[in-house]
């Protein structure tokens, strides 16, 4: 059981950037398709719930030696308290959602992220391994965007749960350059290029950590062309928060990460920005049109994620309700202008209230208190893609994702 369970967990961080999903339901308004109303189940759903059938009977045999007798509110049994209440009222929010069926949903989603937390955690895989097995789901994944970008077109494919981008199409995220023209960015797998940009940022701090760590010369190597890799495939997302997020790993860990694979990054980096440089100063400077209309939004978002709080303070609009709040509150809009606002915490805020923050602090601060992270820089590494975008909180990918961080920075117990 325990090396099937080591398979299954194995297979799923390899498998976590893919988007293969069931689509139960879909909505379309116009002829545009909702995205946030979808429903759906993702194979990674099914693997992880698989992992958990086989972990629970594991964890019992591994640690009922290790139980006490007596009952006692120890930190870590606070911790996985106020992990319950946060999930158990993500649950409830459906009963006053505009969109049961999306909260519950969502609600999973969140359910499943803790699981995958506790599992990397407690399980019979060692953080080495979870390194390494993020490491190597990479490669296609990073050679997918390289190609994307360089083609300027993606390709779809219901099995792999690709869809089709083009730059010419609405909606399609692109780099409005002027005379340079439209450029596709970068999607890889996923379902746009921030999320793959956060990826990426959770790969990077993998291999560095696998390259620190790994004492064989040959898989050093295997990690430093996986960096040399991830790195211009990271380069073509052009996602501001994810490159933030990796510029400020590379200043707080170069010393840990060596000068052979520093100096190899910024010499390739170097190397892309001198040949994109248009593309680069128009998505640094966003003085285009295109650009100057994407900060808009995000600034109105926030307004709009005020008065939604203010309409429900206290138990906000529901888990993944956002939208539907929005479109309620502003009805006259097109069904694509619909979208969460670009900061996770108003967003959490929004969606779960006052009460549901107040959990969620409480996970963060019992989650400090257990002391079992010896480093917090893929922590701060975090802080970005949670102030400049929604997408670990608002997608189940960001979730999964969003769980990956505190792992890279816990030490596990087994170790």
């Amino acid at each position: 059981m325990e090396r099937l369970l080591r398979y299954a967990i194995h297979a799923l961080l390899f498998l976590l950037p893919w988007q293969t999903i069931w689509i139960i339901q879909e909505c379309f308004v116009d002829k545009v398709k909702w995205e946030y109303r979808t429903i759906g189940f993702y194979a990674t759903e099914a693997l992880l719930w698989f992992a958990v059938i086989l972990f629970i009977p594991w964890f019992y045999r591994t640690y009922t030696a290790k139980r006490q007798k007596e009952f006692r509110f120890t930190r870590d049994r606070i911790f996985i308290c106020a992990v319950m209440l946060f999930t158990l009222y993500a649950f409830l929010s459906s009963s006053w959602s505009l969109d049961p069926d999306i909260a519950w949903q969502h609600a999973l989603w969140i359910l499943e992220a803790w699981l995958l937390f506790f599992l990397l955690l407690l399980g019979p895989v060692n953080q080495k391994m979870v390194w390494c097995w993020l490491a190597l789901g990479s490669i296609v994944p990073s050679m997918l965007g390289i190609a994307q970008f360089l083609m300027q077109t993606s390709w779809a494919s219901s099995l792999f749960g690709l869809a089709l981008h083009a730059p010419e199409a609405a909606g399609t995220s692109i780099i409005d350059a002027g005379i340079f023209g439209r450029w596709l960015r970068a999607y890889g797998p996923f379902a746009h290029p921030n999320i793959f940009g956060g990826y990426l940022a959770v790969v990077t701090i993998a291999v560095d950590c696998a390259v620190r760590e790994t004492k064989e010369l040959k898989k050093r190597y295997l990690f430093i062309v996986i960096s040399l890799i991830s790195y211009p495939a990271l380069f073509f997302t052009f996602s501001r928060s994810a490159w933030i997020g990796v510029i400020l790993w590379t200043i707080l860990s170069y010393k840990k990460t060596g000068l052979f694979l520093t100096t190899s990054r910024l010499g390739l980096i170097a190397i892309l920005a001198m040949l994109f440089f248009p593309l680069l100063s128009t998505r640094a400077v966003m003085n285009t049109a295109h650009e100057t209309r994407s900060i808009e939004e995000r600034i109105s978002g926030y307004t709009e994620a005020r008065t939604l709080f203010d309409a429900h303070p206290l138990l906000g609009v529901g888990a993944g309700n956002y939208t539907q709040a929005l479109r309620a509150a502003f009805p006259e809009r097109p069904i694509w202008n619909y979208q969460p606002v670009h900061n996770t915490f108003l967003l959490l805020l929004t969606e779960l209230g006052l009460v549901g923050s107040f959990f969620a602090i409480l996970v963060c601060i019992m989650y400090f208190r257990l002391q079992i992270t010896p480093q917090k820089l893929p922590l701060l590494v975090i802080l970005p893609l949670l102030l400049f975008d929604h997408y670990l909180f608002s997608t189940h990918g960001g979730l999964l994702l969003f769980a990956l961080f505190p792992i890279l920075s816990t030490a596990h117990p087994q170790e």
